[in-house]
């Protein structure tokens, strides 16, 4: 699924802007999955919508909100996007799997938005994954000391097992490391494929990504500390998504809670763009792109107009 890498270089003025990674966080009810849908529909091309936080059988789960974009996006049809349910991390793999094999299809078909609704779903599956492992079948379970924390966290869970009746095992340091590392490979994985990429969070907790022992404000609900602070940095833009005094869905575009408290509060939020944002924005991504001049992947190119006739005054 990976692309070639050019040794060698290219210019700047050969690069383009147009396949962005955008990330967008905020409480629930903030018009994360409505809007992040909002990059596609139109000439911006269909939507491939990673449905992470899904509901029961048949039903829309956590892509709810899309089916009443009317109001909002009347430009997104529901035929223009193509819910993908994930329902724990072996669905997450498989999906990505399929995806790899199928991405020219898609485009093909006039997909040109991949959404991954949401990532701090994504962290409680591999949380679930890691603790549904069987633990007498772990190795190193007692430390080179003989202690046995692990087997007493471990042996707890078999005492007050899950609603299936699974014991599982308790999560240990490296674990955090692990998920540090599979969530990473799927947000770069993402950022690979020949897609738009919107990736949403909830909020929580921010971290300096330093020193993660220091509180710096609000930023996305990740497991650990190192996670939540380093995620912003894999995106051009990560923005917060408000409300305003009218009800409008907004998008904060720039913010350090470092600096003076935040010129607009403790939420993090930091685009690439320099100062072609406001600090606040409408959150409607197609605006936003047009904002950014970049063009509707689907809008057909004009024909130059035809060269005119030798002797033809001009």
């Amino acid at each position: 699924m990976a692309t070639d890498t050019i040794i060698g270089g290219r210019m700047l003025s050969d690069l383009v802007a147009d396949r962005l990674s955008i990330g967008l966080y905020g409480p629930s009810n903030s018009g994360k999955s409505t809007n992040a849908a909002s990059f596609g529909g139109g000439d911006w091309g269909k939507v491939l919508f990673f449905n992470v936080e899904s509901g029961p059988a048949e039903g829309a789960g956590g892509a709810t909100p899309l089916k009443y974009l009317t109001g909002i996006h009347p430009r997104i049809k529901q035929t223009d996007v193509l819910v993908i349910d994930v329902r724990d991390w072996a669905d997450m793999m498989n999906q990505f799997r399929w995806l790899g094999r199928e991405y020219r299809k898609l485009i093909a078909d006039g997909y040109r938005v991949l959404v991954i609704d949401g990532g701090t779903e994504l962290c409680r599956m591999l949380e679930v994954a890691l603790c549904s492992l069987d633990p007498s079948k772990l190795k190193g379970n007692v430390d080179d000391r003989g202690k046995e924390d692990s087997a007493k966290k471990n042996h707890k869970r078999e005492l007050v097992p899950d609603v299936l009746g699974v014991g599982g095992r308790a999560l240990e340091w490296d674990d955090y490391a692990m998920i540090h590392d599979r969530f990473k490979h799927a947000v770069d994985i993402s950022k690979q494929l020949p897609f738009l990429t919107v990736w949403t969070f909830l909020e929580g907790q921010g971290y300096d990504e330093s020193k993660t022992k220091v509180e710096i404000g609000v930023g996305p609900d990740a497991t650990g500390r190192k996670l939540p602070a380093r995620i912003p940095a894999w995106f051009d833009c990560f923005f917060h998504c408000e409300q305003n005094e009218a009800g409008a869905f907004r998008w904060l575009t720039s913010n350090n809670p470092r600096v003076n408290g935040g010129a607009n509060g403790p939420y993090f939020a930091k685009n690439r763009f320099g100062k072609t944002l406001r600090e606040h924005e409408m959150a409607d991504g197609a605006v936003l792109l047009k904002k950014l001049n970049v063009r509707p992947p689907l809008q057909p190119v004009s024909n130059p107009p035809p060269p005119a006739a030798e002797g033809a005054k001009a």
